[in-house]
């Protein structure tokens, strides 16, 4: 790593009281007192078009934007964190001069999502009164009281897409909880679930209005502790799972709305169908993949016939930008992964926690994956990039590895 960002408490003091309104400022979490005094003593509000990178602000009008389709030039996103949790700050990885680039300083940000063009991140980002809630020890589970941001990796323009209400409190109960963002297939917008007092609803922010549309989601109440929602943006409509029944006979079932909030579907699984790799190309037709109850792949029509058909050919993770580049299919789900082309296998690579772990680059010719290191606090981790040349190059920040990511990804059946 060429160049890592220090910042001791003296220094952010200095930058709070010079930059007031920008909250983006890296906090110390060492002295949990004198945070919660900084924290206190910051509580403005974001503004709604800002960086949260800081010392100095990037000018997003001022800096090129370069062509993010090759890989060599693409950068690989990483999350990464010198702290326990699951939340930290948005680096770029470049896998040719093997340099690491802080894009965040705010340090409660959550796994990145690639727009299909490879041009946005979209990704959740822990409100400041949730900050301020878990430092005071009002709250510990607060991670979803988030907003939603759009980071361009390129530019380091940053877009808040979704924030909390204005003097919202987790004491007043007035924040809103939010999950993670999805991309649509054609990138031109970004849905997410999100509840408050009023209920559970779908929210979908469009790029070229900046613009957010809302449906009610109405669904049965989940079953059971720790069970959420998840949501699938596919061609065919927004997917979402919802676990209904009780802690002796749970079922996953799956609602399918088209993007003004109209029910296209209800399919309850009874226990054999669990969605794993989300929306499944096969051809021209569009299925929900899963595994069933012995592990076998299979799909389901939810526009169609609802019985779970088991594909002819297997499936593979490919990016839509780049279809005829590299993939991976998992020879083992979801410890052991192929990656080909054109169908011929190239490489085999092990010890893979989840689908989540491996991301192909914007350009297909390289995939990036993760494996499973033992502890979940060791620095660095296990990250290596694959080319398409055949070498394999290793990815070693100094820091914790949360996720990494290349570009978007997709899945269809290999044919």
């Amino acid at each position: 790593m060429k160049k890592l960002l220090l910042i001791t408490p003296i220094l952010v003091l200095f930058l709070l009281t010079a930059c007031t309104g920008n909250i983006s400022s890296p906090i110390p979490t060492s002295d949990v007192s004198d945070v919660a005094t900084i924290v206190a003593a910051t509580l403005s509000a974001i503004p709604t078009t800002a960086s949260p990178v800081t010392n100095p602000p990037p000018v997003p009008s001022t800096q090129p934007e370069n062509n993010p389709s090759g890989s060599s030039s693409a950068p690989v996103i990483l999350l990464l964190t010198s702290q326990k949790g699951s939340y930290g700050d948005i680096y770029t990885w470049n896998v040719a001069s093997g340099s690491l680039k802080q894009l965040t300083s705010w340090g409660y940000n959550f796994v990145p999502r690639v727009s299909p063009d490879g041009k946005w991140l979209a990704y959740l980002s822990m409100s400041q009164a949730a900050v301020s809630a878990m430092i005071q020890g009002q709250a510990m589970n607060v991670y979803t009281l988030a907003n939603i941001w759009l980071l361009n990796p390129y530019t380091e323009e940053a877009i808040r897409i979704a924030e909390q209400p204005q003097n919202a409190t987790y004491a007043n109960g007035n924040l809103i909880g939010r999950g993670s963002p999805v991309w649509s297939p054609d990138g031109a917008s970004v849905a997410w679930i999100e509840d408050d007092v009023l209920g559970e609803r779908v929210a979908i922010y469009t790029l070229s209005s900046k613009s957010t549309t809302t449906f009610p989601l109405n669904l049965p109440p989940g079953c059971c502790e720790g069970a959420s929602s998840e949501l699938f943006f596919g061609r065919s409509g927004i997917a979402i799972t919802n676990q209904e029944g009780t802690p002796t006979t749970t079922n996953e079932v799956i609602y399918v709305f088209n993007t003004l909030g109209q029910q296209l579907a209800k399919i309850t699984s009874g226990g054999n169908f669990s969605i794993r790799v989300g929306w499944l190309a096969d051809g021209n037709n569009e299925y929900l993949g899963g595994y069933d109850m012995n592990g076998v792949l299979t799909g389901v029509d939810p526009l169609g016939d609802p019985q779970l058909v088991t594909p002819q050919s297997y499936p593979e993770m490919y990016n839509p930008n780049a279809p005829d580049g590299l993939s991976a299919y998992p020879v083992k789900y979801p410890s052991q992964w192929a990656l080909t082309r054109h169908g011929q296998k190239l490489a085999e690579i092990n010890d893979i926690w989840d689908a989540s772990d491996i991301s192909i680059a914007p350009d297909g010719q390289g995939i990036v994956y993760q494996q499973k290191v033992e502890g979940a606090n060791v620095p660095g981790g296990k990250v290596f990039a694959y080319l398409v040349n055949g070498q394999t190059v290793p990815i070693i920040p100094q820091l914790r590895v949360l996720a990494v990511t290349w570009g978007a990804t997709a899945w269809r059946i290999h044919n």
